[in-house]
């Protein structure tokens, strides 16, 4: 038996851990849910669900193997930051600008009409602001003072969650919006924009350059499980990432069941326990070049 602390914060990823112990429970996997309050001391793996407090006090040691430190929730969660890190790292990704000068100048030199006005933190389509450069300068004292960020508005063709896990990914969901016009599309029907489902995508539909792009932010984030939203762009399909999650949603059914997404996760936080956290690369080439080796059996696996 592989006991797995998911060590959560509290009111964020109930629904996913106990998903994922009903996938442990017919799987040899004791999946442990804990927060602050109650973490064992004892566990072949600890996996951190967006919770940064320290473990050290609890009696966990410091090399014990934990999946996303401190420091790595800590980047992603800074979206302002991270979309900064990402657009300066990554060939082809959306300029961001933090201040309205630098705004001007990207405009000038892009001529793209409507920018994406968000804070430095934000979740679930919220804050989610759209305006012409003129009317950045009316949106940021209202909403941000000077903690915001801005980035050339997109229009989506499709948005997908890719979770990975040690740089390979375990599962594409497509993002199917109730209305595909909405400038923001949100899984949750009560947020600011139109709701949305997701609904899995086959190994072999994987859409290349999106898995590609996932990979190289989970790399780049140096992050052990994300789940990482891009948007491929209407006429072009090029792919642009939109954020990075440090504890992504695994919905559980209707009925309180877990889900096909449960089950790939918690297959390669099983293969993580029992191999080790090493980040591994993806090298092309089709799914079997990004996919986790949990997952398939034919994957082709690189390592860094």
């Amino acid at each position: 038996m592989t006991d797995i602390v998911i060590f959560r914060r509290k009111g964020l990823g109930l629904g996913s851990a106990r998903g994922l112990k009903q996938w442990g429970a017919q799987n040899d996997v004791n999946f442990i849910i804990s927060t602050h309050d109650d973490v064992p001391d004892t566990a072949d793996m600890v996996v951190r669900w967006g919770n940064r407090q320290s473990l050290s006090e609890k009696g966990i040691p410091s090399d014990a193997p934990v999946l996303n430190a401190g420091e790595m929730i800590g980047a992603v969660n800074n979206k302002k930051n991270f979309a900064i890190r990402v657009g300066d790292s990554i060939i082809g990704q959306l300029p961001v600008a933090t201040d309205l000068e630098t705004l001007r100048l990207l405009e000038d030199n892009l001529d793209h009409g409507q920018w994406v006005v968000r804070p430095r933190h934000h979740a679930q389509g919220r804050n989610f602001h759209l305006t012409e450069v003129t009317g950045v300068r009316d949106v940021i004292p209202r909403n941000f003072g000077t903690d915001w960020y801005a980035r050339p508005f997109i229009n989506k063709a499709r948005e997908y969650r890719v979770y990975v896990v040690c740089g390979r990914v375990v599962n594409v969901a497509e993002k199917i919006p109730v209305d595909r016009d909405a400038p923001a599309w949100n899984s949750n029907t009560r947020g600011a924009s139109a709701g949305a489902e997701f609904v899995n995508v086959r190994w072999d539909n994987w859409p290349e350059n999106v898995v590609q792009l996932a990979c190289e932010v989970a790399h780049l984030a140096g992050i052990h499980y994300t789940g990482v939203d891009i948007m491929t762009e209407q006429g072009t399909d090029n792919a642009y990432f939109i954020e990075a999650n440090s504890a992504p949603s695994l919905p559980l059914k209707t009925d309180g069941t877990m889900t096909y997404r449960h089950e790939c996760v918690g297959k390669a936080l099983k293969w993580t326990a029992e191999n080790g956290r090493d980040m591994m690369l993806p090298v092309g080439g089709g799914w079997r070049g990004y996919v986790h080796p949990a997952i398939n059996h034919n994957a082709i696996v690189g390592s860094e």
